[in-house]
């Protein structure tokens, strides 16, 4: 869902260690577009 999705709601904790952000990811759900969004190819 992660790399497939155009986009993502998350819902979590955010957390910041030595200076460093990150999300402890509780919930991912695809964020709902109109229409279809084409994937990317990131290589």
């Amino acid at each position: 869902m992660i790399v497939g999705s155009a986009g993502l709601i998350v819902e979590g904790a955010l957390q910041k260690q030595e200076g460093t952000l990150s999300i402890k990811a509780k919930r991912l759900w695809p964020l709902p577009l109109p229409g279809e969004v084409p994937s990317h190819d990131f290589r």
